[in-house]
C-alpha cells in the first residue's frame, strides 16, 4: 500500500504514485524541487527541455529542477520530488495539444 506524505510530514522529500492515461498535457518546470520518474507499468515518452525520451517499465527519469517537463503514454509512475513539491515553486510553461485519437 502506498501512502502519500507531503512538505508537512517529510520535509525532504515526497513520494506520488500516478496514472498517465494519455499524459500531462501541460509543461511545467519546478524552480525548487528535482524530479524523480520511475516507470512501474506501460510505456510513453517524456520531453525533457525539448529532448525526447522514450521510457518502458522500469526506467527512471531525473529532471533536475529548472527542467522543462511533460510527457505522453499510457503508464503508472512513482514520482519522488526532493525536496518535497511546493506549489508556489512550479511554474506553467504552456499546454500540450492533446493528440487526436
Amino acid at each position: 500500500m502506498l501512502q502519500y506524505f507531503g512538505k508537512t510530514e517529510c520535509p525532504n522529500a515526497d513520494l506520488l504514485f500516478l496514472e498517465v492515461n494519455g499524459g500531462h498535457y501541460q509543461e511545467f518546470l519546478h524552480t525548487k524541487s528535482d524530479f524523480i520518474y520511475y516507470v512501474l507499468e506501460g510505456e510513453g515518452t517524456f520531453y525533457l527541455d525539448g529532448k525526447e525520451i522514450s521510457v518502458k517499465a522500469s526506467d527512471a527519469i531525473l529532471a533536475p529542477k529548472n527542467t522543462k517537463i511533460y510527457y505522453l503514454g499510457t503508464m503508472k509512475l512513482l514520482l519522488c520530488c526532493a525536496p518535497a513539491w511546493e506549489e508556489e515553486y512550479e511554474q506553467h510553461i504552456r499546454f500540450i495539444e492533446q493528440p487526436h485519437v
